[in-house]
């Protein structure tokens, strides 16, 4: 994968004027703020355990993620009940 770094004359940048606009934080419309900029999309990962609760695999799998050092992680899958 290759990261993309822009270059800068913003407060904050590197002393050469770059920066890695991937690396500074976001903050959203709701005010939450991330970390940075980087985001693991939406995908299945075919741990769940078939009846809507994450499994043990799972959610290490997520906590991988985190430890990584992404700011934002979308959830692959949901189950819902088809009565509601």
């Amino acid at each position: 994968m290759k990261i993309i770094t822009t270059t800068t004359n913003a407060p904050g940048g590197q002393a050469d004027g770059s920066s890695n606009s991937l690396a500074q934080p976001l903050v959203l419309p709701c005010g939450k703020k991330l970390k940075n900029r980087l985001a693991k999309s939406a995908m299945s990962d075919s741990l769940g355990n078939g009846q809507g609760d994450p499994t043990e695999e799972q959610m290490r799998l997520y906590e991988r993620w985190a430890e990584g050092g992404i700011g934002l992680s979308i959830i692959g899958e949901g189950q819902g009940d088809f009565r509601f």
